[in-house]
């Protein structure tokens, strides 16, 4: 028999029904009407949802809609909750419809603006894919087909360079897409960009490298590791051609990092004629 809290859940939730004609997966509208309840303010902070079975019989859905809902309102911030404890509405989350109370503004100190600023609407950070957008199931089915497949020696202590068979995918993989010809031995996978830089950073200086030349600007976190890693980074200037391979000769610097294709973060490509000038300078 349903909860009262689903009842009373399910009573929020009648303007939507899974048949009606709008646009767009079940589970996405289901989050979309839920979203409405919380910035409405109906469901308040701290409220509790019912299971995701009990929703889904309520509303004569499959659990997994329900649960993809719950999911992606999760990611978005809107609920929080873990195995066990059921999920609630998150505590950060501001009514803002006409159910919701009217907010009690903070107290501002002397000489400061008054009132907080305003949060961020949009996270513009670079590298930051819609996390809303993430394939949740699929990724799960991926997940479980490879873990039914795997081999009780794979779980063991893998390889520093990398689990050999992705090794060799990925030696193909160059040699199909980007005319690379390697073997899976002299491939080495990172712990991502940021460590790969490091390794390289790290090799170069083992070798009697000192100074290493970066586009300026360029991302951030490549001069940290460089300078992790020991070396003195020196800042080549970019312009419409990419980097200025010009100025090289009179830096003394032993390497040279570029982003040929689409330096970060202007997103020029280094011309053909500076291409041919910093394998020269390199040879």
């Amino acid at each position: 028999m349903p909860s009262d809290r689903s009842n009373r859940v399910t009573g929020l939730l009648v303007p939507w029904q899974p048949d009606d004609g709008t646009h767009g997966p079940a589970h996405q509208r289901l989050a979309a009407l839920l979203r409405a309840q919380v910035t409405e303010g109906r469901l308040r902070p701290g409220d509790r949802l019912p299971p995701s079975r009990a929703l889904a019989e309520d509303l004569g859905l499959s659990r997994w809609v329900v649960t993809e809902a719950y999911d992606q309102l999760k990611a978005e911030g809107y609920l929080t909750g873990r195995v066990g404890a059921g999920t609630v509405v998150a505590s950060g989350v501001t009514p803002v419809g006409p159910d919701a109370a009217p907010p009690v503004p903070a107290p501002a100190a002397a000489g400061s603006p008054a009132g907080p600023p305003a949060p961020a609407v949009l996270d513009l950070s670079p590298a930051l894919p819609d996390l809303t957008s993430f394939p949740r199931t699929a990724w799960r089915a991926a997940v479980g087909r490879a873990l039914t497949d795997l081999p009780a020696a794979a779980l063991a202590r893998s390889d520093p360079a990398g689990a050999p068979a992705l090794r060799a995918t990925v030696a193909d993989y160059l040699r199909r897409v980007r005319g690379v010809r390697t073997e899976p031995s002299r491939v080495h996978v990172t712990a991502g960009v940021r460590n790969g830089v490091w390794l390289v950073c790290d090799a170069l200086r083992r070798r009697g490298a000192r100074r290493v030349a970066v586009e300026d600007p360029c991302w951030p976190r490549l001069r940290e590791a460089a300078r992790d890693s020991g070396l003195e980074v020196v800042p080549v200037p970019v312009d419409a051609d990419g980097m200025r391979v010009d100025v090289l000769d009179a830096l003394d610097v032993d390497a040279v990092f570029v982003t040929p294709p689409h330096q970060f973060p202007t997103g020029v490509p280094l011309s053909a004629p500076r291409r041919l000038a910093l394998a020269a300078w390199a040879a």
